[in-house]
Formats: structure tokens, C-alpha cells, sequence
């Protein structure tokens, strides 16, 4: 449970620190290191020590892509993009299970257990996805590499025309004091904050739970 008590107090100041999309594969990046370091540990405070950065480095994904997708798309067209991307974390979810299962008939491989085998394959695919995102990932919709001159001249438009809404590019240090004496703010902190506890608690207690049920 500490550690995802960890991944909701990380979560939470995300906001802040998404301001630029070197975070996005940063993060993959440190979230794959400490996944590879699960596979070695060899007690309890290890494992904490491991998980702790494991949530702490996947805390920000989330708002990364939120703020991702906010430089690419208009509001009203945001929605669906951020739906989208927390049905692929559903889907994968689904199959998470699936794939594990298929980890765990490997059996001790190399003098290491299967659940380790796991851990380091997870790291394999995570590391090498930062790596492309760090890479390709342009820096802003509008300077990416992919897009012709046309296009881009269309994304820098967009970018102009939501100004009204987003603001200037310039951080305001004012709007942090504005948001934490914002009590709205607090209820959805708070509220996302316990649900997400339960999920998350649901999801890494089941297999333990269904083992005491026998």
C-alpha cells in the first residue's frame, strides 16, 4: 500500500512539472530502470525501495499525455483523446494477467525465477518505447518533423487561436497559489485521490486475496 499511496502523492503536483515533453520519456525511462531493479531484489526493503520508483516515475504518465495531447488538439476535441488513452491502460490491463501467465510457464530460465523473468522483459519493452519517444517526440506540435509545412502552419494557428483559453507560454507562479486556495481543487484532489487508492489497492491485493480464499 505504500507504494501506491507513493503514485497518488506524485500524482498530484504532475500539473506542474508536464510542461514540457522530455518528461513523457523520462519518465518511461526511470520507470523501466527501477522495473529491471524489481528483478534483482533480494529482500522486502529492496522491493519497496523498487515499487516506491516504479509509481513514483508512472505517477506523471498520465499527465503527460494529458498535457500531450493538449498542445495538439483543441478543447473540445481533448476529451476524446484522453478517453482513449485511459481505455488502452483498461485493455492493457486485461491482458496483463494473460501475459504474465504466459511469463510465469518459463519456469526457473538462467538461474532466475519466473516472476523475475517478468520484470525484466517488462523493462525490455518499456526501455526501448522511451527510448523511440525520446528520440522522435518533437518538442511541439508545430516544430514536429513529421508534419509538412502546410500542416505545421495549421498546428501554429491552432496554437494561436486557443491562447484565449490556455494562456501564454510563460509559467505564472500566481496560479499555483490561486489553485491551492481553490477549494474545488481539494475535493477532486481528494476524491481522486481515495478512488484511486481503492483501484489500484484492488488490483495489486486480488491475487492475495483470492490465494486466502483458498
Amino acid at each position: 500500500m505504500s507504494s501506491i499511496s507513493c503514485r497518488e502523492w506524485v500524482e498530484a503536483p504532475q500539473p506542474l512539472f508536464s510542461h514540457g515533453l522530455i518528461y513523457l520519456p523520462l519518465r518511461l525511462v526511470i520507470w523501466s530502470i527501477s522495473t529491471l531493479g524489481t528483478a534483482f531484489v533480494k529482500n522486502y526493503g529492496q522491493a519497496i525501495v523498487c515499487r516506491m520508483l516504479v509509481n513514483a516515475a508512472g505517477g506523471g504518465l498520465e499527465q503527460c499525455f494529458a498535457y500531450l495531447f493538449s498542445t495538439i488538439y483543441p478543447r473540445s476535441e481533448i476529451g476524446k483523446r484522453i478517453i482513449t488513452n485511459n481505455l488502452a491502460m483498461c485493455l492493457s490491463g486485461a491482458f496483463g494477467g494473460l501475459f504474465a501467465w504466459a511469463i510465469q510457464q518459463m519456469g526457473t530460465t538462467a538461474g532466475l525465477a519466473a516472476w523475475r523473468w517478468l520484470f525484466i522483459v517488462e523493462f525490455l519493452i518499456t526501455v526501448v518505447v522511451g527510448a523511440i519517444c525520446w528520440i522522435f517526440l518533437p518538442s511541439a506540435a508545430e516544430t514536429a518533423w513529421f508534419l509538412n509545412a502546410e500542416e505545421k502552419d495549421v498546428m501554429r494557428l491552432r496554437k494561436e487561436r486557443d491562447a484565449i483559453y490556455r494562456g501564454a507560454e510563460k509559467f505564472d507562479r500566481r496560479w499555483i497559489k490561486i489553485a491551492l486556495l481553490d477549494p474545488f481543487v481539494w475535493l477532486i484532489g481528494i476524491a481522486f485521490f481515495t478512488s484511486s487508492v481503492a483501484i489500484n489497492g484492488f488490483n495489486v491485493f486480488l491475487p492475495t486475496i483470492l490465494s486466502g480464499l483458498g
